[in-house]
């Protein structure tokens, strides 16, 4: 316990081999034993669990006869020998009291060995709950089945540190979720074998590359008239012990599946939750262009009253001026204004009046006029890309 006391003090993380051989250690564990480690808590379960308890328990036992026969017995035993009337009754007399001798040494060898094993397995305890860095084998199906050693983390992080060592492996890309499973078993400093009861276990999901979309990103959303379904709940059935999800995307029509009932084929778990896509079909880009129409004509409305509603504009000619049926679609992304002004309107304005809608509406729009029937002139609002 000296040793252990020294070593925390000091901060030491190397025992001399000569020091631990004086108490007790066998040469081989001695070795192991004076090995670094800087940890302190798993440097003491290293230090308690390779002494050789047996040892150091007789080294106890042999050194107490040896203070009672320097104390007790050789003196008494002279004694007999000075004053008896024969020598057998003086050897009869130290056998009897080394006999005696004999069961307190072996009682206390045995307290001895007791202590050591009570004390190694606190430790052991402490170092089991304690956060230090161990070693760690990992393994699973990133290996096939194999494992692999060398990998030192804290506890606290190995989960962590495990799925990020699965996520780096050279998995192909898929058109469904798929799962890896893998696993982590930290190493007893004494014994070096695989801790199984303390192993962490991760599935990492690895989802599909969502397909390309024209906008910037996917907007996903549950139309009734393109999902089905329940009207307060489109897009949803049931499944197991959950439901699959589908959405359609606002800008493409592209379809996203979720499955909250998946299974894993490799392993058979189930309720997992995995994600596919499906390309777009009639049903969903004539939705997305009817929303995307919808859109425009709602943003050209927006922008024409604005500038109808601003009395500085009052020179110009009315439009819309509340009859939104006077906007008409004349294609994709191509819009017209009809009976617009009058015949005395200048040009001029109608110039100004195009400058101020392409304003409202944003680049990506070309605006032009021109004379149609009855003196009313038509706007033009064509969307490019």
């Amino acid at each position: 316990m000296v040793l252990l006391r020294d070593a925390r003090a000091t901060g030491e993380t190397t025992v001399a081999v000569d020091h631990l051989l004086q108490l007790g250690y066998p040469p081989d564990r001695a070795e192991r034993a004076s090995q670094p480690y800087a940890d302190p808590v798993t440097r003491t379960y290293r230090l308690l669990s390779l002494v050789d308890q047996e040892a150091a328990a007789q080294a106890a036992s042999d050194a107490a006869i040896e203070r009672r026969l320097d104390r007790e017995v050789r003196p008494l035993a002279w004694a007999y020998l000075q004053i008896a009337v024969a020598a057998e009754i003086a050897e009869a007399t130290l056998d009897a009291l080394e006999e005696a001798l004999d069961k307190i040494a072996a009682e206390r060898a045995a307290e001895v060995h007791h202590l050591l094993e009570a004390a190694a397995d606190r430790a052991r305890t402490r170092w089991q709950d304690s956060d230090e860095v161990r070693e760690y084998v990992f393994g699973g199906e990133s290996l096939g089945g194999g494992r692999e050693r060398g990998h030192n983390h804290i506890p606290s992080e190995v989960e962590a540190a495990l799925t990020e060592w699965t996520r780096s492996g050279d998995w192909e890309e898929n058109d469904r979720t798929f799962w890896i499973c893998d696993r982590a078993w930290p190493i007893d400093p004494v014994t070096g074998e695989e801790i199984d009861e303390e192993r962490v276990d991760v599935r990492v999901a690895f989802e599909p590359a969502e397909p390309a979309c024209e906008a910037d990103g996917h907007d996903w959303k549950s139309p009734h008239s393109v999902l089905g379904g329940l009207e307060e709940n489109p897009g949803v059935w049931g499944k197991g012990g959950g439901v699959v999800i589908r959405e359609v995307c606002l800008h493409c029509g592209a379809y996203r599946v979720t499955d909250t009932w998946a299974q894993d084929r490799s392993t058979g778990v189930q309720g997992l939750e995995s994600v596919t896509y499906e390309d777009a079909d009639d049903d969903s880009l004539e939705w997305v262009a009817a929303r995307r129409a919808s859109r425009q004509r709602n943003r050209i409305i927006e922008a024409c009253r604005e500038i109808e509603g601003d009395t500085k504009h009052d020179h110009l000619p009315r439009y819309l001026d509340g009859r939104s049926e006077d906007l008409e679609r004349a294609g994709d992304d191509e819009w017209r204004i009809l009976r617009v002004g009058s015949a005395e309107t200048a040009d001029a304005d109608f110039d100004e009046l195009v400058r101020l809608l392409a304003d409202k509406l944003g680049c990506g729009w070309q605006i032009a006029w021109d004379h149609g029937a009855e003196g009313k002139v038509t706007i033009t609002l064509e969307l490019r890309a």
